[in-house]
């Protein structure tokens, strides 16, 4: 059994697929925890995960309108709202989530990170800390859920290195908006002494 964290963003789409995929591991006996906006909390639970909110880093709360971070509602040019999501979520915090990415190591000692793509700080944090790590990229087009890793770390208990690319893939059903997370339909899961299966 290995420690996963999940450091992810309540962008609406990307908590479904990934809470599947810490829905899975926990069936196949790891523990997950789930680094995230106090939106997920409850989500995070029913899939089985312990649960931590960003502290330091901005919330995304995309599904909350009163406490959303990105009001693209008020922004009409599309290369302005571009602007305000890395200013305001992807990049003007990044060393926030860095940080809270760091502490949450600290706090919980995972054996591997997944790490959402589009959280440059958190990943820039997890390459820091150098556990193997995943990265979370969801494919709306696909309704798949991919992470990747080029990590040449090992776990602690092992010698062998991790191989040059993991790719794991969450095929899930499309979600109805504000339930629970999808339910996987398959998830091929790659195994390594460096990256648990």
């Amino acid at each position: 059994m290995s420690r996963f964290l999940l450091a992810t963003w309540d962008g609406g789409g990307t908590i479904p697929p990934e809470l599947g995929l810490a829905a899975e591991l926990v069936a196949r006996g790891h523990e997950v925890v789930v680094l995230s906006d106090d939106t997920v909390e409850a989500e995070a639970l029913s899939a089985g995960a312990t649960f931590t909110c960003w502290r330091r880093a901005p919330q995304a709360r995309a599904r909350d309108f009163d406490r959303a971070l990105i009001r693209d509602w008020e922004v009409k040019n599309p290369l302005a709202q571009i602007r305000q999501v890395g200013d305001l979520l992807f990049f003007g915090p990044a060393a926030l989530h860095a940080a809270d990415l760091a502490e949450a190591i600290d706090e919980f000692a995972p054996d591997a990170l997944i790490v959402d793509a589009l959280l440059t700080g958190a990943s820039a944090g997890a390459e820091r800390s150098g556990l193997p790590t995943g990265r979370a990229r969801e494919s709306t087009r696909r309704s798949s859920l991919s992470v990747h890793t080029r990590s040449r770390q090992t776990l602690p208990s092992t010698t062998a290195p991790a191989p040059t690319r993991v790719k794991v893939t969450l095929r899930h059903r499309a979600p109805s908006p504000g339930v629970r997370p999808a339910t996987p339909i398959a998830t091929p899961f790659a195994t390594s002494p460096a990256w648990p299966a």
